[in-house]
């Protein structure tokens, strides 16, 4: 588990000051390894080098939407910059927690959004009664678990990580 950090100095707190704090109190609440991880590099990469130099106070509604543009056109997925926003938010709302700031700018902003794929669409039961017939006509020691598992995922909407997990 990680050390907590020295407390920012009073007055002017950055982006990247107050995101060590919250990453910091997050550990000690138990976060998994991995949230906290994700979190270090979305402040690293993405939010630390945007808005290095300003404090948290002078950061307006104007300067996150400059943020997601940037990113956007920068390459980051809508995903990435979502997740990037949804963490600055969870810093603005640590930082009035602390009074460091008096307002969270991110409330005033549209957060992107991926377009959704029309590619995607879901098997109706004959086509999943076809897709477990096929395996189940393999001739493999895992086709019977496999079989199992599609018959699940189509019934219940499981995601790969969910399925595996069951026991």
């Amino acid at each position: 588990m990680r050390s907590p950090i020295a407390p920012p100095p009073a007055g002017r707190v950055s982006v990247q000051e107050a995101g060590q704090q919250l990453i910091a109190h997050l550990g000690t609440l138990g976060r998994k390894r991995a949230t906290v991880e994700a979190y270090e590099s979305l402040l690293r990469v993405h939010l630390a080098t945007f808005f290095t130099g300003r404090s948290l106070d002078a950061i307006r509604p104007e300067d996150v939407e400059a943020f997601i543009a940037a990113e956007r056109q920068g390459g980051s997925s809508a995903k990435t910059v979502d997740n990037a926003v949804g963490f600055l938010f969870s810093i603005f709302e640590f930082a009035q927690r602390k009074r460091w700031v008096r307002r969270n700018p991110c409330k005033l902003v549209d957060r992107p959004r991926e377009a959704t794929s029309s590619d995607i669409r879901f098997l109706d039961a004959e086509e999943l009664a076809a897709v477990v017939r096929a395996e189940r006509e393999r001739e493999d020691e895992l086709s019977p678990t496999l079989a199992l598992m599609y018959l699940t995922a189509g019934m219940s909407g499981l995601r790969q990580g969910e399925l595996i997990g069951l026991r």
